[in-house]
């Protein structure tokens, strides 16, 4: 089994470095569905669809191989992924400026995404069209030239290498003042094609921010009435005592006047990366207590899904079951969409399976579902919708 999985992943690995990205993303994807532990398949996989764009799902790659193989390498790409949303902010500004025309700024935009590999695929695209658009077909060659090297079939790429061959060949020609307009006008109409393409996906984008806002309110309001929802929860008898207990000691707190450390966005960040430090290093008390401590604070925190799925974790570390059935519970139902969903939903239906058939099955019927295509859905989720 492991070298038919070491095949894969050279494999997939080959398909990338001659320029087949979506070819070699397939691969990894049939490796993954059959181990979810093969770490370099994983991380492969987060790498291209990195390079594509697709930040939330590298991401979502890179925690999962990190908390279930506590592999190193994804946690080091983890640790600088808040510059990548700012590049992302960045290139959204850049499409809006190309869509208005304003090419040098656009420009000027895209240059400091380069600084990392993050979206370089879309990146090389819109520099080279650019530089098409201005006229410094050197510079376009040279963008176009790195997007092929990605992506060798890239429909964007080849309209752009047509018209940029068109262009040299016009400005050798003594002809070159006659046909200018009409140059001018194709490149008009590649800005036009490609734009129509790409309106969806800035749709998709704008989406996206729009969807975290109103995530960020959810999640207020979730969690004031999170004790609620819980204590309605017939079905779930071990949540309820958890939440008795936590309840219970919120109230001897406040009873003998203590308060909870208020911890600021900053100091949540630097909690959370030394527990995973502790996590990764097998230290799961020093990271449940770091946990512990942060998550009162974390309430409107972009890492407190973070801080919850990881809380969760080191409780099923230290087989303490209940606990980490709530957080998963919780996880689930404030989080729906997160990162960590897919896993969640794996994890507690297999921590249900001998407890709770019914909601067992509710969980991995959601996981087969909603993400058909997860590395989650495998035999062990087939064998309890089976069941």
């Amino acid at each position: 089994m492991k070298n038919r999985e070491n095949r894969t992943y050279e494999k997939a690995l080959k398909l990338y470095n001659n320029g087949y990205i979506d070819k070699a993303i397939d691969i990894c994807e049939m490796g993954i569905s059959r181990d979810l532990s093969n770490s370099k398949l994983l991380n492969l996989k987060g790498l291209l669809l990195y390079l594509k764009g697709d930040l939330e799902e590298a991401v979502a790659l890179f925690k999962t191989n990190r908390h279930f193989n506590n592999d190193d390498i994804s946690s080091s790409y983890l640790k600088d992924i808040e510059k990548d949303y700012e590049r992302l902010d960045l290139y959204n500004r850049a499409v809006e400026c190309i869509n208005s025309f304003e090419i040098d700024e656009a420009i000027e935009l895209l240059v400091l995404c380069t600084e990392s590999d993050f979206n370089s695929i879309n990146v090389n695209k819109y520099l080279a069209i650019c530089y098409l658009r201005k006229g410094d077909y050197l510079k376009s060659h040279e963008n176009l030239s790195k997007l092929i090297e990605i992506d060798k079939v890239n429909v964007y790429a080849k309209e752009i290498n047509k018209e940029l061959n068109s262009a040299l060949e016009i400005k050798d020609s003594s002809l070159m003042k006659k046909i200018i307009p009409v140059a001018l006008l194709i490149i008009l109409s590649i800005f036009i094609t490609i734009f129509i393409k790409d309106k969806g996906n800035n749709k998709y984008n704008e989406d996206n921010i729009k969807a975290e806002e109103v995530q960020n309110n959810i999640e207020v309001n979730n969690s004031h009435n999170e004790n609620n929802s819980n204590q309605t929860n017939d079905k779930n008898v071990n949540n309820e005592e958890v939440n008795n207990e936590n309840r219970e000691e919120t109230s001897e707190k406040e009873d003998k006047g203590q308060e909870i450390e208020v911890l600021s966005e900053e100091e949540i960040k630097e909690s959370y990366i030394k527990a995973s430090s502790y996590y990764e290093d097998n230290k799961i008390e020093e990271a449940k207590a770091v946990l512990e401590k942060i998550l009162p604070s974390a309430e409107k925190s972009h890492l407190r899904d973070d801080i919850m799925f990881l809380l969760a974790s080191t409780y099923e570390n230290i087989n303490d079951v209940d606990k980490a059935i709530n957080y998963y519970d919780s996880y689930i139902e404030e989080y729906e969409g997160g990162s960590y969903i897919q896993e969640a939903y794996y994890r507690a239906a297999l921590i249900y399976k001998d407890r709770n058939n019914e909601k067992s099955k509710t969980y991995a019927l959601k996981l087969k579902d909603n993400y058909p295509n997860s590395i989650y859905n495998n035999s062990k989720i087939q064998e309890i919708i089976s069941s």
